[in-house]
């Protein structure tokens, strides 16, 4: 319903709204897809990064390049002197890559069928990773442990990682299938 994508004729009729903390999904000054994302079964990567580029260019996109966000005070010397020790040392991403047990790989290209790279794990963790660097709300994560059962350990322990470093309220949506 958020995306518009469900087809409507004479025989089939869309009912009911989303509201996300009251606000419709309809309402045209949102930008829905700053606050939901997600992540495909199918990793989709430049193989020609490394882990961390990779990683670093999500954070940069979505971010600006810094850990100060829409709520983040302005003018407080303290706030700044954190904002600007969390951007010189890449706080964010450091911390992402070692919660999904990159850190080891992170100057590693992610590769592709022309370059070798990180194991088909480690790509799915870089996948993950990846989307975790963005700002979004909610999250929703298509079969991202298919054959990888341990995965969905660490994966639950991220979820409960993600939550205090971004101090907001997250949603995570898991379509799982072992």
């Amino acid at each position: 319903m958020i995306a518009n994508l469900l087809p409507t004729d004479s025989k089939h009729k869309l009912g009911g709204s989303v509201e996300v903390n009251s606000i419709n999904s309809q309402d045209k000054e949102i930008v829905w897809s700053n606050i939901v994302s997600y992540v495909d079964q199918i990793d989709r990567l430049h193989g020609y990064l490394t882990v961390k580029e990779t990683l670093t260019f999500a954070f940069d996109c979505c971010y600006g390049g810094t850990h100060s966000g829409p709520f983040t005070p302005v003018g407080d010397p303290d706030v700044d002197k954190l904002r600007k020790e969390l951007d010189d040392d890449g706080w964010l991403v450091d911390v992402i890559m070692r919660g999904v047990g990159l850190k080891r790989v992170e100057d590693t290209f992610v590769g592709n069928d022309k370059v070798r790279g990180v194991s088909g794990g480690e790509k799915k963790r870089v996948t993950v990773a990846e989307m975790m660097c963005t700002r979004s709300y909610v999250e929703c994560f298509d079969e991202i442990s298919t054959g990888k059962s341990a995965f969905i350990v660490l994966f639950c322990e991220l979820v409960c990682l993600k939550k205090p470093l971004m101090f907001d309220c997250f949603i995570w949506s898991l379509f799982v299938y072992i």
